[in-house]
């Protein structure tokens, strides 16, 4: 029986299901004003996934509680702190919210991870995609291409490449750390491919659990929002710069 891992998962797929998790988790999250800018989500049966919602500074977001902590900024223009719960509550998750939030957390270390599956999908697509981008060589022994001189003989290019990309996703399914895969990965494709970290660094690489949580809370709390503001007549917020 083939292996679920086999073929992987697309980055798109995996975040989908954790939206689809994360928007189930919060579906019957009610609000609580804790003051001005201030807001907390709760389950009332449990308080599971709780989290406090609160404005920083009038151009920042931060989110946490018993979700991982994510900061977004910078929002400009805000009239009321409400404005800045929408603005978070329309983001997307591989653009816009990504971005906000890599400025507020300073960097991708943990706005972004890597997944196995998503990683094995990657690799099978990188391996489809190299006959293409290799084009006349791919069938040449790595030998006949100079810059590459005599290391391997008559082993074409690929039989290399795709002896490499299975071995690294054997490794994958057995274990082992995605970054040390990635390492040896790099050792077997450099004498073929000397950039090839270029676009090895991001195999596997999704936005986080932490961001996507963070994004379906401000959104439940947007829509919130904007139901309480209709009854009161007024027009919730719009995405900033």
């Amino acid at each position: 029986m083939q292996n679920k891992q086999d073929k992987g998962l697309s980055g798109k797929v995996w975040v989908n299901r954790q939206v689809k998790m994360a928007r189930s988790a919060f579906k019957n999250h009610k609000m609580a004003v804790i003051g001005p800018g201030h807001w907390r989500l709760k389950r009332p049966e449990d308080g599971c996934f709780w989290c406090d919602i609160v404005v920083m500074g009038g151009c920042g977001l931060a989110v946490w509680g018993d979700i991982d902590g994510c900061f977004f900024a910078y929002y400009s223009g805000a009239k009321r702190p409400e404005e800045l719960v929408h603005w978070m509550g329309q983001a997307d998750i591989w653009y816009y919210g990504h971005q906000k939030a890599c400025i507020g957390m300073g960097g991708k270390d943990i706005v972004d991870e890597h997944v196995d599956e998503v990683a094995i999908y990657d690799l099978r697509q990188k391996l489809k995609c190299a006959k293409e981008e290799f084009g006349d060589e791919w069938d040449g022994s790595i030998s006949d291409i100079r810059r590459h001189g005599t290391a391997w003989g008559d082993t074409t290019i690929k039989d290399k490449y795709t002896k490499s990309i299975e071995d690294a996703i054997r490794s994958i399914q057995y274990g082992n750390h995605l970054v040390l895969v990635k390492n040896e990965l790099f050792e077997c494709l450099q004498v073929i491919e000397p950039d090839a970290w270029e676009w090895m660094e991001n195999i596997g690489k999704v936005p986080s659990v932490r961001l996507i949580y963070a994004l379906t809370a401000v959104r439940r709390l947007s829509q919130i929002l904007a139901r309480k503001d209709r009854r009161n007549g007024q027009q919730g917020g719009k995405t900033g710069d």
